[in-house]
């Protein structure tokens, strides 16, 4: 059998040395695993599955960051009740008219 040797800076031989650690393999094995193995169906699934993962935790905070903003939006309606009755309504309607037109689009294309 042969052997290689190849030049890595302090960072990229530790970096390689803690993937192997974390993988409980040896320095060698992983760097097999990286250069001869190709993706197989059971990894490609897992990745998919981490995918949809993340997008459902994605979709979570844009739902939770909206949940924020209307919290805002009714605390800034209410002040500015008190601070200007006379326009305040026709504004306040007009402002819920355009974020629900907003909401409405955002679940059309799926984003919510």
């Amino acid at each position: 059998m042969g052997k290689v040797s190849i030049r890595l800076t302090d960072a990229e031989e530790n970096l390689l040395k803690k993937d192997a650690k974390r993988a409980n393999i040896t320095l060698t094995d992983l760097i097999r695993q990286h250069l001869f193995e190709e993706i197989g169906g059971e990894e490609f699934h897992e990745f998919k599955l981490m995918q949809i993962e993340a997008n459902e935790q994605i979709g979570n905070l844009l739902l939770e960051l909206t949940h924020h903003i209307r919290l805002t939006e009714n605390i800034m309606a209410m002040l500015y009740k008190k601070l200007d009755p006379q326009n305040a309504e026709a504004t306040i309607q007009m402002i819920k008219n355009a974020l629900d037109k907003e909401a409405k689009e955002m679940t059309e294309y799926g984003t919510t």
